[in-house]
């Protein structure tokens, strides 16, 4: 049984463009409608995730310090970066694949 598809119609920023390209080259074998796929996939898990935690926070969760006393990565990933916020991309922001 055939998915049911959209097509989608998106301007993208020619830092994002090209990473999208080499992501499809890397990983897909240049096939980068996979790779948008794969893409929107992982920004959803990822939104989903800060949603998840952003709720725990409301409960009292906390992620613990690490030894020194610093905040670990992923709390500041998933605080920092919450469900209604905007990330603007930037050359210096990104590993360009």
């Amino acid at each position: 049984m055939a998915e049911k598809t959209t097509v989608v119609n998106v301007r993208l920023p020619e830092n994002q463009a090209r990473w999208l390209r080499n992501l499809a080259d890397a990983e897909f074998g240049g096939n980068l409608s996979a790779a948008a796929r794969k893409a929107l996939a992982d920004g959803w898990m990822m939104r989903r995730a800060r949603e998840d935690y952003a709720e725990l926070r409301e409960e009292g969760f906390t992620i613990p310090s690490q030894s020194d006393g610093t905040s670990r990565p992923l709390a500041l990933f998933l605080g920092w970066f919450g469900a209604k916020s905007e990330f603007h991309w930037d050359d210096e922001d990104a590993e360009w694949i």
